[in-house]
């Protein structure tokens, strides 16, 4: 049995540190090694339940006009206000209609399109700490198996040139890429049960949001559900799958680069968009991307 001691002289109240621990044993036997730890330490005053019921009856308030002024007001570090925010709501079972105000309001704010809900902001957090909780299930049904397949594969899925092996074919990386991603693709389009209800119905009231707001953009419908479930969930549990539970053990290189070019081809069919110039490598996927784009888009 090993352990490890932290100074908590040496954290800073609130703030996320990562760093390196040496591992010290309760019998000598030469090195035990170390531990990386990722920690945020919290020195907090906690009070009785009641001491906290005037602030919370302001939160619950109709409108949330108190946690609209706080959306407005925290720039920083979001993480520790939304994950705040997300239990008092859960707790009183009105999660949906506090991330559902919150990105109503962000969506009556922006001009563009383009860059609805692509920076961070309380809502686009507290809708990535909803999802990260909710939806374990549909990422199994969606994108488990073939992390498991890109682990399991000897092949890689690499296209950059300057990022293969030497002994790698840029031909059968191509054709093994193509194959896994229209696995899948076929995986996420054919999960939509998996995905919780109260999800769907988030996107459902943003979909009419947006539309609402802009009623002669086509795509609009499309991008403002994709942005969520594939750029701030699918694809972010692609690169890190063991982060959002789907693997025990970090992939090796050859796995993770592979994962990375599915996210990113993923990425671009949920942007609607192929590749062009800059990566010409890329431009084998294009006709994925075309043959799929028409399957994202929401027509009614």
């Amino acid at each position: 049995m090993a352990e490890i001691t932290v100074d908590l002289m040496s954290l800073k109240n609130g703030q996320e540190t990562e760093d390196w621990y040496q591992l010290t044993g309760m019998t000598p036997m030469g090195e035990w090694g170390s531990l990386r730890l990722r920690m945020r330490y919290l020195d907090d005053l906690i009070m009785p339940c009641e001491e906290y019921s005037p602030l919370q009856q302001l939160l619950l308030e109709p409108e949330l006009i108190s946690v609209k002024a706080l959306a407005e007001l925290c720039h920083n570090d979001r993480v520790p206000l939304a994950t705040s925010l997300l239990r008092v709501f859960r707790h009183e079972k009105r999660e949906t209609e506090l991330i559902k105000v919150l990105c109503q309001a962000e969506i009556a704010r922006e001009n563009e399109t383009t860059t609805l809900f692509r920076g961070a902001s309380l809502a686009t957090t507290l809708m990535d700490l909803y999802m990260r909780a909710e939806c374990f299930g549909f990422l199994q049904a969606a994108v488990s198996d073939i992390v498991m397949k890109i682990l399991d594969s000897k092949q890689s899925a690499e296209l950059n040139p300057t990022k293969m092996d030497v002994n790698d074919d840029a031909c059968s990386n191509a054709e093994f890429l193509l194959q896994i991603l229209d696995q899948v693709t076929q995986s996420i389009f054919t999960s939509p049960e998996a995905c919780p209800r109260s999800v769907r119905y988030i996107c459902n009231c943003l979909q009419k949001a947006v539309v609402a707001k802009w009623p002669s953009e086509r795509l609009v419908r499309t991008r403002v559900v994709s942005g969520f479930i594939f750029l701030r969930l699918l694809c972010p549990a692609l690169l890190n799958p063991r982060q959002f539970g789907l693997v025990n053990e970090t992939p090796p290189q050859t796995a993770t680069r592979s994962l990375v070019m599915i996210a990113k081809c993923l990425q671009n069919l949920a942007n609607l968009i192929e590749f062009g110039g800059k990566e010409p490598y890329m431009e084998v996927v294009n006709p994925f991307i075309l043959k799929n784009k028409e399957r994202m888009i929401v027509v009614n």
